[in-house]
């Protein structure tokens, strides 16, 4: 984990499928976010019997606070979905499409994570082509993401920083709810 992130405010921000907490780049006095942390427990438990699909995560970027067609997004999270279980995931990608590698997310193990595990996860720009990416469940040690991604070729986008819970609706999958933020924090 990396470290030097400081507490800050966060505005609530919303969506047709998501909800969260966001900060832009002038809202944190027009310097650049490079980096973001926080730590949350595992969404509830589900049945085969009422399909789920619902992910929490945090990132860098988006478009959000630029008002610009052109973007990146760094981000990592936990997703849970009925038949594929609980697990641990990191994705980047741009206004552009897809590019390089990862247009999907890139998960860990099926049911790496369990419901109610206390997790942590981090994204940060190292540089303007690199961004890392550290995920930890504290409570089962299963699920670590630690790695860094170099030569991407999507914008370097840090004009936001979020943490988000989302789910499908359009899927019909009915959506766990991942409980309350414990922490979240700016850099």
């Amino acid at each position: 984990r990396r470290s030097g992130a400081s507490a800050g405010r966060f505005t609530h921000v919303y969506s047709g499928n998501w909800g969260g907490y966001a900060v832009t780049e002038a809202e944190n006095g027009g310097t650049g976010i490079n980096g973001v942390y926080g730590s949350w427990y595992v969404g509830g438990s589900h049945t085969s019997s009422s399909p789920s699909e619902s992910s929490t995560w945090l990132g860098i970027g988006g478009g959000l606070g630029e008002g610009s067609s052109r973007w990146g997004l760094i981000q990592d999270g936990d997703s849970m979905q009925t038949d594929e279980g609980y697990r641990s995931w990191f994705e980047y990608l741009g206004s552009s499409g897809c590019s390089g590698t990862n247009c999907d997310p890139n998960y860990t193990g099926y049911d790496d994570l369990r419901p109610g595990d206390a997790v942590s996860a981090q994204v940060w720009w190292e540089s303007t082509t690199q961004a890392c990416f550290w995920f930890s469940d504290w409570t089962s040690s299963t699920g670590s993401i630690s790695t860094c991604q170099s030569g991407l070729s999507i914008p370097y986008d840090h004009t936001s920083a979020e943490w988000v819970n989302e789910n499908w609706p359009g899927n019909g999958f009915y959506y766990d709810s991942p409980g309350t933020i414990n922490q979240l924090q700016r850099e």
